[in-house]
């Protein structure tokens, strides 16, 4: 389940009578688009063996837990393993597959999202809201736009959502992909639930204190074309973008 902590207990041989180190291992998560969505680095069963300790032929059980992010789109995923030397980062022989492991969504709830609003995209996609990780960022800082969609039917073709962040002076930053880093389309959405769509700004160095404002829209990669924006209850609505409340940008204190 997306958000839970997976146990992964590993069994390592050792073939050698010396060794000159005890490997770290890596575990990581990968979603069905090839990317990476969750790793955990630790060294062999946690530093309880050092290389004089692990005798040749020797067995040690080696626990790692993984934890799954939040906003996981269900799918099936795949766990490697990478052994390899601290010091140097060096991969000691090839990375092992040992998964896939299917990840669903836990039960939604409408709680996690913190400023609701609804809105259409074309015919079978509606916006419910978004979420951030902070309502107030500083200059050079990271911000997490969280999305809300429901599908309301069969969506073709996989659509790419765009996500802006706007100042006095026009674009400040932003992020477009497809949902869930790529690894969830929608045409791949079921009707009736409920798909979290995570984003990140880089919020530049260089920008001024203010209040700065916020848009997402959806369009087709291969043309361009944005989707239409309509009101809950179907009327058309001016432009083809659905803007959002405002970001606030300031200093923190020190």
């Amino acid at each position: 389940m997306a958000g839970d902590t997976v146990n992964v207990t590993l069994a390592w041989h050792n073939e050698v009578e010396a060794r000159e180190h005890v490997p770290t291992i890596s575990v990581q998560l990968y979603d069905p688009a090839g990317n990476r969505v969750a790793q955990r680095d630790m060294v062999l069963a946690n530093g309880l063996f050092d290389q004089q300790d692990w005798q040749a032929s020797q067995v040690v059980l080696d626990r790692h837990l993984l934890s799954l992010p939040f906003w996981l789109p269900p799918g099936q995923y795949e766990i490697l393993i990478s052994p390899y030397e601290l010091r140097s980062v060096r991969l000691l022989g090839s990375r092992v597959h040992v998964g896939p492991i299917v990840i669903e969504r836990p039960p939604f709830d409408p709680s996690a999202v913190e400023h609701p609003q609804l809105a259409r995209m074309g015919e079978h996609i509606l916006f419910r809201g978004y979420s951030l990780s902070d309502d107030q960022a500083p200059p050079g800082g990271p911000v997490w736009l969280t999305l809300f969609w429901e599908p309301l039917g069969p969506i073709r073709p996989d659509y790419t959502v765009f996500t802006h962040l706007l100042g006095p002076q026009g674009m400040v930053t932003q992020a477009d992909g497809q949902p869930g880093g790529g690894a969830y389309p929608t045409s791949a959405w079921v009707k009736g639930q409920i798909v979290e769509d995570r984003y990140e700004w880089a919020i530049p160095e260089d920008s001024p204190p203010g209040q700065y404002a916020m848009e997402v829209g959806m369009y087709e990669l291969d043309t361009g074309e944005r989707l239409s924006v309509f009101s809950h209850e179907g009327n058309p609505v001016e432009g083809d973008r659905i803007p959002l409340g405002l970001l606030s940008v300031a200093l923190q204190p020190r």
